[in-house]
């Protein structure tokens, strides 16, 4: 685990990536050694407070809804952390199957919807002149578009469209 205890119980985002994850577990309905495993050792390892630690103790033996979860999960960095953790978590017993895959794509999806792009543009904005602030802005659009589309689930070529070099 990425999370190392400290004495700070996990913020509501963070919370909801391991509840995310743990409802991951069961996307397929299978339960695996490694899977449990891997919860056990969240459980171990976290610092949660009592009700953090009894609700994702349930959520070890109950499923929850990935997508309705994963909508809570709010900071980026939780997210970027949540598919790092899900990549790993998918693999462990050595079956990523059909149902997995498609939960992962949709989540794929979910995040790429949600980047506040001009909160990214205005954050880089310091490396752009204004003519490269201008073609940010038209790839953002593009981008927008592919997404609505539907044509473009995947987050990392959205991106690379953004920072291709002109």
């Amino acid at each position: 685990m990425n999370k190392a205890k400290t004495s700070e119980a996990l913020n509501e985002s963070q919370f909801y990536m391991w509840r995310t994850l743990f409802a991951l577990v069961h996307a397929d309905h299978v339960v695996t050694r490694e899977e449990q495993a891997f919860m056990e050792s969240a459980l171990d390892q976290l610092t949660l407070t009592e009700y953090q630690r009894s609700i994702l103790v349930s959520d070890t033996m109950e499923t929850a809804d990935v997508g309705e979860m994963f909508k809570r999960v709010t900071d980026q960095n939780d997210r970027v952390e949540f598919f790092r953790h899900a990549r790993i978590l998918v693999w462990c017993d050595g079956d990523f199957d059909q149902q997995e895959q498609e939960i992962l794509a949709q989540l794929k999806r979910t995040h790429a919807s949600d980047i506040d792009f001009d909160k990214l543009v205005s954050e880089v904005s310091l490396s752009f002149d204004e003519g490269e602030k201008g073609l940010v802005v038209e790839a953002r659009k593009e981008i927008e578009l592919e997404l609505d589309s539907g044509e473009s689930g995947n987050l990392l070529s959205a991106l690379k469209k953004i920072f291709r070099p002109y």
